[in-house]
């Protein structure tokens, strides 16, 4: 039996989960409930969760609004770059607004990677719509899209067809568990890699780089999307030389090839005496000028008969002598081209040593000279083993310094096998080739299937590195750490290898290596770098370093991987002045070039103490999009729920991590903070280590411990601004709540004036609250009204109860119990009293909480409080005189209390004692 939109509506807005949210917005689809759907579809946008993605792009689809429904199918792509069924959906919604031609390029994705059925029948329309687009434009397919449909002539998608999953990060584990290298949980093992992975001809598929096609063109989605910066190599062909090198190869498709049809390759010469090459008895011949390269010249005019005459014995004598001087001169020719080639040989190895010299630098303002005297060295000696190594060895290269969506592989191992180059040297780019593409699972899988035959060489355990780093493996350092032992000349692993340590690993031992690499290249920008990003990871970092202002200045000089690392220093900078939007335009510049979860998580933890909600969520979504079990990234969006206020998604997202971990202390102990819940509070910082607590992110919600336990002590007057000013999770809700609790209103009223009018639903919550003691009763009703729109906890009811007995609106206190009958658990009896003995009737309410006890001395003091009002509005003097006098000798002398003690004739609370 079909539920109803009303009834959806009503269990999702108990709990809009991703599973409810999906249902809802299939119910929607076609629907008139327009107002509907702007609000689930906002809601399902900002889901991380795919089926709910594409959930709401079929509703946007079919309420007409197709750039919507793009742009949600994007974000879709993002999270599940291999899920064909995201494509076939983004396809439709691409040909329905009239662009067939990037249609047809996210369809035949969508056919190759597994799509459904309905995917080939919207490429088959999608081609035959090319030609209409071409001559009439895209409003002229939409129309003739649109009678197709109405005609019949198009198959309707099947209504019961499986929504998609994620199943990106289900190949990734997969792959590692291949030979012990799994992640905690295993899934589909990943394909095989492709006997030919060609390389698109556009940038990426979306702004953060995912592009996980397998030899398909990626779609340009125009504004919608910011392709990075990468690459500039040429995307295939035959060897480098100065002109090969620089030129897109189109790629051209497979046809089948019987084996037995191909040619045979000669056998190999034998060992007592050398084979002379082709080329080199050709050019010998030329020389002699036996043979013409072009063929014969034609005669201009006919043909001329010969004169008849005697024969001579001289035209013998001449024909033998011809001969001889022939044959002497080829001989000559040939060991002349031979010295030619040995000196050319030697000229091509001179030249190939600078090149690894200058690869093994890792410095990117050398890679284009690297290109062109690579193909200088193919030029003097086309079949050179060396040549054809180091040609492979740049192309990886290349992909780490400057990004790799650009970068194929293709050519150059043919080539390298062709002159006899083993497979295991060859392992690393069979793992780069699946990297760069960002098919981080095809990665995984090759490095799997490699790592006892190539795990002594540098090159694969580089990229082997960078794969576990992409996947959110913190066995990155151990590979970069074995790759910088074997060649300690390339330099590129140990770049690396200080960047995963300062953002994964210890900041300060990181600090001492980027220090030592520092001093050891004191010209190279990499190594200030470093040292900045050390310093910015480090938890207890102090003054800024010197480099820091110098690499903030250069991020163009820099390699991709450091590249984020001065718009994060900027940031940092500019938080420290107050000066909240320069750092913001810088946090964005940063994730455009973030590259692991790692960079962009870092990210999105500085852009949380901006207070950009949007900006935090991004980088979340950067950070998952490359990987979903990377702790720090999940973290990361547990902490922008808790910007929004939502604060069950918050926990949802926080689960299966350790407890012991500061961050996911942090979310739990905050989410248990707002919910009163001073249990959940202790367990969770608890689980930190006693000197993790004493770090200065920490104290803060530490310090909200004892205020809830009813000790205010160290936040009064100015040291509550003080705390209020920092950046630390909480620091200004705690002291804020400090000021309100005791009665200091200045105190928060300065606080008030730091938010500057930021009205997100935590801080409103406070906002209502002072400006009801203010007597501002219709900024508290604004402001209460606003915090409901969070997670709606026992503190956030209490406000608006509070504000709406203020106003004089009793009777709608009084229905709010209705509209949210699960909030508080049993303390809701005692708001729900106080609001019917404010509303008149105090029997009632008198008789409804005569058999209750009120709140335990060790509850959270908020509840407490909340009794005091029930006492106070009863007029219960001989239970709530006592009750009321220790709340108020706590120190907690706010007007709520106040208004109580007068009530119950406890006296007026002293104002707390400042020290």
């Amino acid at each position: 039996m079909f539920e109803s939109i009303d009834v959806l509506y009503a269990r999702w807005q108990e709990n809009p989960d991703a599973s409810r949210t999906a249902a809802l917005c299939d119910a929607l689809r076609g629907s008139r409930r327009l107002d509907l759907v702007d609000i689930v579809g906002n809601h399902a946008a900002r889901q991380l969760d795919v089926p709910a993605l594409v959930a709401a792009a079929r509703m946007y689809t079919d309420t007409g609004r197709l750039e919507d429904a793009q742009q949600v199918l994007i974000s879709a792509g993002r999270l599940a770059p291999r899920d064909g069924e995201v494509f076939r959906w983004l396809g439709e919604v691409l040909l329905r607004r009239g662009d067939a031609e990037r249609a047809e390029k996210v369809l035949e994705r969508a056919v190759q990677i597994g799509g459904s059925a309905q995917a080939q029948t919207w490429l088959t329309h999608a081609r035959t719509l090319l030609t209409t687009q071409r001559s009439s434009g895209m409003m002229a397919v939409a129309h003739e899209l649109a009678q197709m449909i109405e005609s019949g002539a198009h198959e309707a998608p099947d209504a019961d067809e499986l929504e998609t999953q994620i199943r990106g990060q289900d190949e990734v584990r997969a792959a590692l568990s291949k030979a012990g290298l799994a992640l905690p949980a295993a899934g589909r093992a990943p394909a095989p890699p492709p006997a030919n992975r060609t390389r698109p001809l556009d940038d990426g598929l979306f702004g953060l780089g995912q592009t996980a096609g397998v030899g398909l063109p990626q779609p340009d989605f125009g504004a919608h999307a910011a392709p990075l910066g990468g690459g500039t190599a040429a995307f295939g062909g035959g060897p480098p030389s100065s002109t090969l090198m620089r030129a897109a190869k189109p790629v051209l498709p497979e046809l089948p090839v019987n084996p037995k049809l191909l040619p045979q390759r000669p056998p190999a010469p034998s060992s007592h005496g050398r084979v002379p090459e082709p080329r080199d008895v050709l050019e010998a011949l030329q020389i002699a000028g036996v043979y013409e390269p072009d063929g014969a010249v034609s005669p201009v005019g006919a043909w001329a008969a010969p004169e008849r005459g005697r024969r001579r014995i001289g035209s013998l004598i001449s024909l033998i002598t011809l001969a001889a001087v022939t044959v002497g001169g080829a001989t000559g020719a040939y060991y002349y081209v031979k010295d030619k080639r040995a000196k050319q040989h030697v000229e091509a190895e001179a030249m190939l040593a600078q090149v690894d010299a200058d690869l093994a630098a890792s410095n990117t303002t050398l890679l284009e000279s690297v290109e062109q005297r690579l193909g200088q060295a193919f030029d003097l000696e086309s079949r050179s083993p060396h040549a054809a190594l180091t040609w492979v060895h740049e192309r990886a290269m290349l992909g780490l310094l400057k990004g790799g969506e650009n970068v194929a592989f293709e050519d150059s191992v043919q080539r390298a096998k062709e002159v006899g180059i083993p497979e295991k040297q060859l392992a690393f780019a069979n793992v780069a080739s699946f990297l760069f593409q960002g098919d981080t699972a095809g990665a995984a899988a090759a490095v799997a299937k490699w790592d006892s035959v190539a795990s002594d060489d540098a090159w694969f355990q580089l990229v082997a590195g960078a794969t576990f780093e992409r996947a959110g493996d913190a066995r990155a350092v151990d590979r970069y750490a074995a790759a910088t032992k074997l060649d300690p000349s390339v330099l590129a692993a140990q770049m690396l290898l200080v960047r995963t340590s300062a953002v994964d690993g210890d900041a300060e031992k990181a600090s001492e290596v980027a220090k030592e690499f520092r001093t050891k290249y004191p010209t190279r920008p990499e190594g200030a770098a470093l040292v900045t990003l050390a310093w910015a990871r480090n938890p207890a970092r102090g003054e800024p370093p010197a480099e820091a202002k110098e690499v903030s200045d250069k991020p163009d000089a820099l390699p991709m991987p450091l590249k984020a690392v001065p718009y994060a220093a900027r940031a940092l900078l500019a938080l420290e002045t107050h000066k909240i939007d320069e750092a913001k335009t810088a946090l964005t510049k940063g994730l455009a070039v973030s590259d692991t979860p790692g960079i962009a998580s870092w990210l999105g933890g500085i852009a949380l103490t901006t207070g950009d909600e949007a900006l935090a969520r991004k980088a979340a979504l950067a950070a998952v999009s490359y990987s979903a079990v990377y702790p720090p990234a999940r973290v990361l969006a547990a902490r922008v729920a808790l910007l929004g206020a939502r604060l069950d998604e918050a926990l949802k997202a926080a689960e299966e991590l350790p407890p012991a971990s500061p961050d996911v202390a942090v979310v739990t102990a905050a989410v248990a903070y707002e919910k009163l819940d001073g249990e959940r509070m202790s367990r969770a910082l608890e689980a930190v280590p006693d000197d993790v607590k004493k770090r200065p992110f920490l104290v803060p919600l530490v310090r909200g411990q004892a205020l809830l336990g009813g000790n205010p002590a160290g936040l009064l007057g100015d040291k509550a601004v003080a705390m209020a000013d920092d950046d630390f999770p909480w620091a200004d809700l705690v002291a804020m709540d400090a000021a309100l609790d005791t009665g200091d209103l200045d105190t928060a009223a300065k606080i008030a004036a730091q938010w500057a009018g930021d009205s997100r639903p935590l801080r409103a919550l406070r906002l209502a609250r002072l400006a009801r003691y203010q007597g501002k009763l219709e900024d508290a009703d604004k402001y209460s009204r606003a915090a409901l729109e969070g997670t709606v906890t026992l503190r956030t009811l209490t406000e608006r109860v509070f504000s709406l007995i203020a106003a004089g609106k009793a009777h709608d206190a009084v229905v709010l119990f209705k509209t949210y009958p699960n909030v508080g658990g049993p303390l809701a009896k005692w708001l729900r009293a106080y609001a019917v003995a404010s509303n008149g009737k105090v029997e009632e309410a008198r008789a409804s909480i005569a058999q209750e006890d009120p709140p335990p001395p060790l509850s959270p003091m908020p509840s407490r409080i909340i009794a005091a009002a029930a006492y106070g509005a009863t007029k219960d003097a001989r239970h709530g005189a006592d009750y009321v006098k220790s709340i108020a000798q706590a120190g907690f002398a706010n007007p709520d209390v106040a208004a109580a003690a007068e009530k119950v004739g406890a006296g007026k609370p002293a104002p707390p004692k400042r020290k």
